[in-house]
């Protein structure tokens, strides 16, 4: 099995940015997509909190 350069990953996910649930996922495959999942997620890490409007 071929290895997925970490900059095509990186583009990948990025496409998932909409998708918290995904990118969650992303986490758990293993250590390199974890590294390159983190980066999105803290990007906008605010954007991913559900508020209630009062």
């Amino acid at each position: 099995m071929s290895k997925l350069n970490n900059d095509v990953l990186f583009l990948i996910l990025e496409e998932l940015n909409d998708d918290v649930k995904a990118l969650y996922s992303c986490l758990l495959v293993n250590k390199t997509w974890c590294q390159n999942t983190v980066p999105i997620l803290w990007k906008n890490a605010l954007k991913y909190f559900k508020t209630e409007s009062i």
